[in-house]
Formats: C-alpha cells, sequence, structure tokens
C-alpha cells in the first residue's frame, strides 16, 4: 500500500467515524498535553475521606476475603499483601507510580499489562455483595466492614490521581454501584428520615466531577462509553440537588446528562434493537445501565424520558432476549468481550443473560418473560414484583440495521420421522442459528462478515471466539479480532478489512447483498453478500430444516487460496476424509475444485475475560480455481445423560 493510498484510507475511515468525534478525540489528547485536564481535575485540598454509611459499629478492616476477589465475574485471586486497588494478581505486578495525575498515565504501559486488571475490583462489585449482605443477613458489622473497605480505596486512590481515576466510565460504574449500595441499605436518603452523610455525598460529587471533566471524549466513541457516562451525569447530578436544592451544578449535570440520554439511545440503537458496538456482551452492558437509569429514575421521582427513547431502548431488551438461549441463558460470543457485568445482584453466572433482560423487560415493559428462577434476583433485590409472567415467542427475522440474522427453523418439537439421532440420545429441539453480516453504520470491532453460531439444546455447537484481552503479552494468545476467529471465509491469510490500530479496522465492508428470509419445501434460508477492498467476493446461503443445516459458500476473487473455517464445541470430533463426526453432530464437505486440505486443527477461545480455552476448529482450504463450498451439518442430538 502506497503512502498515499494509506492517507486516503485513514480519511474515509475518519469519514466514517464522523469528523466532530475525530475532532472530540483530537481536541481530549490535547487537553492532557497541554495540562488543561489537570485543571479541570485538581485535587481538591479537602477531600472527604470518611464513612459512607451510618453504622453503630466502628471497625476499619479492610481486607477484601477471597470470594469478594473475583475479576471479571471469573477469577478468584488475591492481593497476596498487595494493595488490591493498585495490583495486577494476572503479572503479580503493582502499578508503576500510582501518585501521577490519571492524564498522565498512558494507556498500555507495556503488552501484557491490561489496565482493566487494576480497574476490575475499583468497580466495587463486592461492595454490593456485602450491602446485600448487610441489609439481609448481618447488618452493622458488615455495614462497618464495607466502610473500612472504601475508606482504603479512598486513602490509596486520592481524587484525580492515579490509574482508578483514568477513565471517565470507570469513575461512573464506581460511582453508580455506590449509589446503589446506599440505596439497598436505605441510607441514599430516598424515602428515610435520615439524609445520606456528608462522606457518601462528597463521594458521589467528586467522582460525577471527573465524569463530567471528560464526558466530550465519551462522546466521540460512539458505544457503551458515551451511554453509560451520560446515565451517570442523570442519575448522581438528580439525586445530589435533591439533597442540595441550591446547589447549581448537579442540576446542570443532570440535564446534560438527561440530553445526552435522549441523543444517544436514539443514534446508537437502531431500530431494529442493534446497538453501535456490534457486541452481544457489550449490548447487555448497556442494557443493564439503561435498567439503573430507569430505576432511578422512578425511584428520584423523575419525569419521564421520550417515548423515542423508550421505545429503542425496548427494542434493544427485545433484541437481547432474541439472541438468548432459552435453555442455558447463555448467547453467542459474537464482538467485543471485555469481561463486564454491572449491577450484578443475582448469583448466576457471568455468561447468563436472563437476569438483565429480566430486570430491564421488568422496568420499560412491565412483564418477565422468564419463568421463576435465579433470573428473578435482581428484580426482588430492587424492590420489584417478579410479574406479570408472559412467555415471549423468538421468531426468526434480519436485524439489518446491525447486521444479524436469527434463524429458527422449528417451533416446538420436532416433527415425526425427521431426527437423525440414534436411540441412545434425545433429538434436539431446541434449534437456532445467528449470522452475522457486515452492515456498519458504526465501526467494527471484528472481522467477523458472514460469521455462523449455531445453538441445539442450549449446546453452542458452532461458536465465536471472544476477545481475552485488550492488550494482551505478544505470543500468549491469538488475534481473536481476526477473521481466522470468526466462521467464515478467510481470503489469502488476511483480514476482510486492514487494520489502522488496536481497535480500529479500515475500508469498512458493506454488504453488496442482504436477503430475506424464505421458508420453502427446503427450510428456512437466508443469503448475504460482501465485496472487499482487494475485489475477494463471498455470499453465504444458510438452508434449515432443523436437524439439518446446509451452508452454501460461493467465493471469487482469492489469488492463492482461501480458508472456511467451523469453531466447534469441544467434543470427541473424528475426521475422516471430508466427514467429521462427534456426538453433537456429523458434518461433511463438498467443494467444486478437490480441497487443498481439510484438517482439524487446535483453535481458542475466550468466553470469560483473561480466559483462553482449547476447542476444535475444522479448516477447509482451497485453491485460487475453487469457486463454492458445500457444507452440511446434520445435528445427532444431545445424550440423555448430559
Amino acid at each position: 500500500m502506497t503512502a498515499a493510498s494509506a492517507w486516503m484510507e485513514r480519511w474515509r475511515t475518519a469519514r466514517a467515524l464522523g469528523i466532530g468525534n475525530v475532532a472530540r478525540v483530537v481536541a481530549y489528547r490535547g487537553m492532557k498535553r497541554t495540562k488543561l485536564a489537570r485543571w479541570l481535575t485538581a485535587a481538591p485540598a479537602d477531600a472527604t475521606v470518611g464513612d459512607l454509611f451510618r453504622t453503630d459499629v466502628i471497625a476499619r478492616d479492610a481486607t477484601l476475603e477471597p470470594d469478594l476477589t473475583v475479576y471479571f465475574s471469573r477469577h478468584l485471586l488475591q492481593a497476596n499483601g498487595h494493595v488490591p486497588w493498585l495490583y495486577d494478581p494476572f503479572t503479580d505486578e503493582d502499578f508503576e507510580s500510582p501518585e501521577r495525575h490519571w492524564s498522565e498515565i498512558p494507556d498500555f504501559v507495556r503488552p501484557g499489562r491490561d489496565i482493566k486488571a487494576i480497574w476490575e475490583l475499583s468497580r466495587f462489585d463486592w461492595a454490593l455483595r456485602l450491602a446485600l449482605e448487610a441489609r439481609d443477613q448481618s447488618g452493622d458489622m458488615t455495614i462497618a466492614r464495607l466502610n473500612g473497605l472504601i475508606r482504603d480505596w479512598q486513602e490509596h486512590n486520592p481524587p484525580f490521581l492515579g490509574p482508578n481515576w483514568k477513565c471517565g466510565q470507570e469513575a461512573t460504574i464506581r460511582m453508580l454501584q455506590t449509589l446503589l449500595a446506599a440505596s439497598l441499605l436505605g441510607q441514599d436518603g430516598v424515602g428515610s428520615v435520615e439524609p445520606p452523610t456528608e462522606a457518601l455525598k462528597a463521594f458521589v460529587e467528586i467522582h460525577t466531577k471527573r465524569v463530567a471533566a471528560t464526558i466530550q471524549y465519551a462522546l466521540a466513541q460512539d458505544n457503551n462509553h458515551s451511554i453509560s457516562e451520560a446515565s451517570g451525569l442523570y442519575i448522581a447530578g438528580a439525586w445530589l440537588a435533591r439533597h442540595d436544592e441550591a446547589a447549581r451544578r448537579p442540576k446542570v449535570w443532570h440535564e446534560r446528562g438527561r440530553l445526552q440520554l435522549e441523543r444517544l439511545v436514539t443514534r446508537l440503537f437502531a431500530e431494529d434493537g442493534s446497538f453501535s458496538q456490534y457486541s452481544i456482551t457489550y449490548h447487555r452492558f448497556v442494557i443493564d445501565m439503561l435498567a439503573q437509569v430507569e430505576w432511578w429514575r422512578r425511584r428520584l421521582e423523575l419525569p419521564a424520558l421520550s417515548e423515542t427513547f423508550t421505545m429503542r431502548v425496548r427494542a434493544g431488551v427485545r433484541w437481547l432476549y432474541d439472541l438468548t438461549d432459552p435453555v442455558t441463558g447463555d448467547a453467542p460470543n459474537i464482538g467485543s468481550n471485555d469481561g463486564a457485568r454491572l449491577f450484578a445482584l443475582s448469583d448466576t453466572d457471568y455468561r447468563d443473560f436472563r437476569p438483565s433482560v429480566q430486570l430491564a423487560m421488568k422496568l420499560f415493559e412491565d412483564q418477565v418473560p422468564y419463568p421463576e428462577g435465579k433470573q428473578d434476583q435482581q428484580l426482588t433485590s430492587l424492590g420489584l414484583a417478579p410479574e406479570p409472567r408472559q412467555p415471549l415467542a423468538r421468531s426468526s427475522r434480519v436485524m439489518a440495521d446491525g447486521g444479524f440474522v436469527l434463524m429458527m427453523p422449528l417451533e416446538g418439537d420436532l416433527p415425526p420421522g425427521t431426527s437423525a439421532a440414534p436411540s441412545d440420545v434425545e433429538p434436539p429441539h431446541d434449534i437456532w442459528g445467528c449470522v452475522r453480516f457486515p452492515s456498519f453504520a458504526f465501526r467494527p470491532s471484528h472481522a467477523d462478515a458472514l460469521h455462523l453460531d449455531l445453538w441445539a439444546n442450549g449446546v453452542n455447537l458452532l461458536r465465536d471466539s471472544g476477545s481475552y484481552s485488550y492488550n494482551p503479552a505478544e505470543g500468549t494468545a491469538p488475534d481473536l479480532r481476526a477473521t481466522a476467529a470468526h466462521n467464515t471465509i478467510e481470503f489469502d491469510g488476511r483480514d476482510q478489512m486492514p487494520r489502522l490500530g488496536r481497535f480500529l479496522f479500515g475500508n469498512w465492508l458493506q454488504p453488496s447483498e442482504v436477503g430475506e428470509l424464505i421458508q420453502d419445501d427446503e427450510g428456512l434460508s437466508w443469503s448475504g453478500a460482501y465485496r472487499d477492498a482487494e475485489n475477494c467476493w463471498h455470499r453465504r446461503t444458510v438452508t434449515s430444516s432443523g436437524v439439518v443445516w446446509r451452508i452454501w459458500d460461493e467465493i471469487a476473487g482469492q489469488q492463492e487460496k482461501a480458508v472456511l473455517r467451523w469453531r466447534l464445541a469441544p467434543d470427541d470430533w473424528t475426521l475422516a476424509g471430508k466427514t467429521l463426526e462427534g456426538p453433537l453432530a456429523r458434518i461433511t464437505i463438498e467443494c467444486d475444485q478437490e480441497p487443498t486440505a481439510i484438517r482439524l486443527v487446535d483453535g481458542k477461545e475466550s468466553r470469560y475475560y483473561l480466559e483462553l480455552e482449547s476447542l476444535p476448529v475444522l479448516e477447509i482450504e482451497v485453491g485460487p480455481d475453487a469457486h463454492s463450498i458445500n457444507t452440511t451439518i446434520t445435528l445427532l442430538g444431545t445424550p440423555n445423560d448430559a
């Protein structure tokens, strides 16, 4: 690529990102270089460090027990004598020079040092657990322990100094988790005789000041950052104003947050419910944040947000419901996955999306779609009745705004005679697939055009890769954002879009064909296609009658080779010629030209952040003269003792 063509590619990408957003990022970087950030967020001389919550017990226990040191809702790790707020247990290192102003701290110190590992305990997930324990069981002793931990955090993280003040979104999360803990304890000053403590008000105010200082940078991201930080201004501003009606700044924060929420939700959520990040876990992140907005709006007796806002949020909740597997509560691992799960008031697994859907559906639709179970815990913790229960049907649809196709070829049980399962297995009956096609109004994070996810009886048979880490050490993990990490075609060993940076692709793909869902005698089918900047073309047609899925990949333009990959659920797979068979399925391959190779290799996936697991990957490699690859997947069922 010549210098001129590289410049043009960056210019096109900048236009796609939005010139206004690029200008906001440039202004933010300039603010840090010119020390304006230090002036806007200068450390106050009288920063309040005190007990946030009232209790008759005095305690200064600042020890996080092992069950509270949970990183990314998965890893139980201990600080081993280090200050946990400034320690990375994955590399066993303390953060360097934590006394620096947040604006002087780089995003990435070196490969392998993922700042998210520093931030994780400072999101205060543990505060919610202790607040629930204090409310429901142990009372003042646990409140005293909670006070001791937060005092210790404040002492090691003075306002605006160190890594835990670097990100406005992190400040938002920590502040809202603390406010929610206060509400669970009945100490948020809403509906109670006693006002909140001065220490709690100071804690919320200093965090809101940090968020307000760089909200323009958050807005430039067009993603979860902008919505979460606007939510923080909206909630905290209204809460602070309630407890000091003469104060002007909290009212400004609240109104600014309200205006931005109205604009952002309308802009970033499409009418079909798709969200700008094209990520299942980030979609949940934003839905959880907006559920807090609505819950606090009611609690603080604020005016309703606009009808357009509400309709877009409802569409987003329904989108998440449709892409959540009803058997397990899991969902496709499509898009970036950074391990975030906000306001977790249930003891369900990180990959169970049902509690988030249940809560948001109750708040925005006044109904709950799932039956009684752990998915009700968030509702009851927040004082919401888990009723009326109203099961919702999931149906096949094309979500063209965001580039997703939900395929559900069967409703109910299998028709007689359609099972290919041997007698010792139960025929799969809850079968669905999800196709990802390129439709980018916002920047893509993965090169995953025409990826296919396939689910049967709660088993994610064909699956996506996740993310692992945003800053892995060299050689520790494959690039899971690459085309090679998805169930699609890779041309000539390169990504579908060129890389322009750590989180940025250029030459965003657009579809050359987006078909409708068609139901005929062959089953349910959909077709879509794209052509990339190197003039390589790929059309995928997916057809299913239930237990049999046929994927017809038509290709052109490869100079040397094309590789189709199927990333499979771990199982006992056996490859013989052009047939791969295991207990879950039989996969057969046909090509118009003899394949160069068909092989079963070891791949990697990350279902939880900073956790890498092996999985089998079927690779079909063809040469430059090949034009089609046909894959037939026959589902064999789930073992009866599974």
